[in-house]
């Protein structure tokens, strides 16, 4: 039997559901537009800009002045918004290209970019997208066929991942949130969110969410990424609310759970921005009302569901796999990066309170927020940021790392009560990890403790009049009193009345079993600090009341000296030479006794 050439092996699954750009039309052999790095190299280029063998070497796709093409299916163009009309991404192209011929010269051996990207539903923001490294197994198949030239390269795909043999689980199709909620229940909630939550984490855009509500209403349909989001913000309205809670909470944070179990748990899963933000809004909102695991683990699911889509990447620096391709704004561009960067920092908070390893990602080029600063800001990230992370005890720099992370956090200056919480939660994980290796703080660091936990008690008492259930509002009056006592000093013990009135306050407003437990934890605490301070003053007591019957019980054997009258209790051995003491005696001496008077200033001049 003969063997049929490598390039004409059939490439396609009979599944193509995963796929559904049309392949790309197959080009005449003799094309009139080729790129310079095809003609240089006598390969077969099929007239795109990029072409495919530049694709998929990361040749510079370069066309002489007279054949530039207007094909730019395979780049990234900034813009103001989703609808850029296409002549002007035409002649951006344009002046991209011309620029290129100018300054830049083909490079026969280029830096390959080391991920790809494909992308094939939708727009950027909730397109169902897959992210790789070029080397790995799901990429390699494409990648060789690329530098075969085959007619049509495989897509990217795990191929032969398994051996097939079972049928995939359907998820469970459950009731659409539209048939039980309404837009005024949208619009009030997600105030309440967008004032509450949103200005601390600012992921999400007001207008951008209004338009997709208002669209989900008028056509009666809603998609699985934007419904994630929507049931996190009507969530964490409801938590937030100063009214009663939402009567269908319970049910849209079922939903929104169920939805993201779609994101790992099934075979068809869907990955986009909008899950990443869903992942986030879960943990804020787990947070916030449950366990630590649960909240550690949702912040970790969505550092996963980030890198899976490429977010810890810049768009600049990730090959993009041909398919149905829309323009990028730069609006887009941004709201990729803060939540990738609200992401990791909502992971690195949870897990140094949590004592759980966070999730670290490779090669991380995605650039932070604009607005984001080193000496930081009002904003989480900004917090976050001045955190240092918690090394290893064995790291013999750990202890410096640690209490620069103090001082940098003492410097921060912000006007929001949650984030004034949020930097005494974050003081508090560096003063644990720091009283665990041994290391005393010095005073300048021990005062900016005191400090952030007098302005977090007073935003504890605002928000909790406000109704603002951030779990800090308990958490930080209770650990200030932890870390009052431990500090062991007269600051310390007089700012804990302080703070054992404001954790009273919060439970009386919040009264709940988890807040009545730490109030009652709390008040050991401190009936504890009490009784060892009452022993060692005992201890104190009774080293007194030992000198004070020494006293009365030996007779007096010589009179008491005119300079030491001033110490009546102690009696003074009689095998002392006394002339010593009259040597001090200021009466004994002749004359005047300045300083001036003598050569050591005993006697007159």
């Amino acid at each position: 039997m003969s063997r049929a050439p490598l390039n004409t092996l059939p490439l396609q699954e009979k599944d193509q559901t995963v796929d559904r750009s049309p392949p790309r039309k197959k080009l005449r052999r003799r094309i009139r537009k080729a790129c310079e790095p095809c003609r240089r190299r006598k390969v077969k280029c099929d007239g795109g800009h990029p072409c495919e063998i530049c694709i998929g070497y990361d040749y510079s796709c370069v066309y002489a002045n007279t054949e530039i093409p207007t094909s730019s299916s395979e780049q990234v163009i900034p813009g103001g918004n989703l609808s850029t009309d296409l002549d002007t991404a035409s002649q951006a192209w344009n002046q991209t290209s011309q620029t290129s011929e100018t300054h830049e010269t083909i490079s026969t051996e280029p830096q390959k970019k080391l991920y790809v990207l494909s992308e094939e539903r939708q727009s950027s923001r909730t397109g169902n997208t897959r992210f790789t490294r070029v080397d790995s197994a799901i990429a390699f198949p494409r990648s060789l066929g690329l530098a075969l030239n085959a007619d049509e390269p495989p897509r990217l795909h795990a191929f032969a991942w398994n051996t097939g043999t079972r049928i995939d689980n359907n998820p469970v199709i459950r009731q659409n949130i539209l048939q039980y909620i309404t837009p005024l229940d949208v619009k009030t909630l997600s105030n309440v969110f967008f004032t509450s939550v949103n200005s601390i984490f600012d992921i999400i855009s007001y207008d951008e969410f209004n338009h997709r509500a208002a669209r989900c209403w008028k056509t009666q349909d809603i998609d699985a990424g934007f419904e994630v989001v929507l049931c996190g913000v009507l969530a964490l309205g409801s938590l937030f609310s100063a009214q009663p809670a939402f009567i269908h909470e319970a049910e849209i944070v079922e939903r929104a759970r169920l939805i993201l179990d779609s994101t790992f748990a099934h075979s068809e899963v869907l990955l986009s921005v909008d899950f990443v933000v869903g992942w986030i809004l879960r943990a804020i909102h787990l947070r916030c009302t449950t366990k630590p695991h649960v909240s550690w683990v949702a912040s970790s699911m969505a550092m996963h569901i980030a890198e899976s889509i490429g977010l810890h990447q810049e768009m600049s620096e990730i090959r993009i796999t041909p398919g149905k391709r829309v323009l990028m704004s730069e609006g887009e561009i941004k709201s990729r990066r803060r939540v990738f960067w609200t992401a990791d920092c909502l992971n690195r908070l949870f897990s140094a309170q949590y004592g759980r390893t966070k999730i670290t990602l490779q090669n991380i080029t995605c650039r932070y927020p604009t607005t984001i600063t080193d000496d930081g800001g009002d904003d989480f990230i900004s917090l976050i940021r001045l955190m240092p992370d918690l090394c290893d005890i064995g790291s013999p720099s750990s202890a410096t790392v640690l209490t620069d992370g103090i001082l940098r956090l003492g410097k921060m200056a912000t006007s929001k009560s949650p984030l004034l919480l949020l930097r005494a939660d974050a003081i508090f994980c560096i003063y644990r990890k720091l009283r665990y290796i041994g290391v005393t703080l010095s005073q300048k660091q021990t005062e900016i403790i005191l400090s952030m936990i007098r302005s977090a008690l007073e935003a504890a008492d605002s928000l909790a009049l406000q109704s603002q259930q951030w779990w800090t509002i308990i958490g930080v009056p209770f650990h200030s009193i932890c870390v009052l006592i431990a500090l062991n000093t007269m600051e310390s013990l007089t700012l804990l009345q302080k703070a054992m009135e404001t954790l009273q306050n919060v439970v009386t407003i919040i009264n709940s079993h988890v807040s009545r437990e730490a109030l009652r934890t709390a008040y050991y605490l401190v009936k504890v600090t009490e009784k060892k301070r009452r022993g060692e003053l005992e201890c104190l007591q009774r080293c007194l009341n030992l000198n004070a019957q020494m006293t009365v019980a030996t007779p007096t054997q010589t009179p008491p000296l005119d300079g030491l009258a001033e110490l009546p209790s102690f009696e003074w051995p009689t095998d002392v030479d006394l002339g010593f003491f009259n040597f001090l005696n200021a009466n004994y001496m002749d004359g005047d006794t300045s300083m001036g008077g003598g050569r050591y200033g005993l006697h007159k001049s």
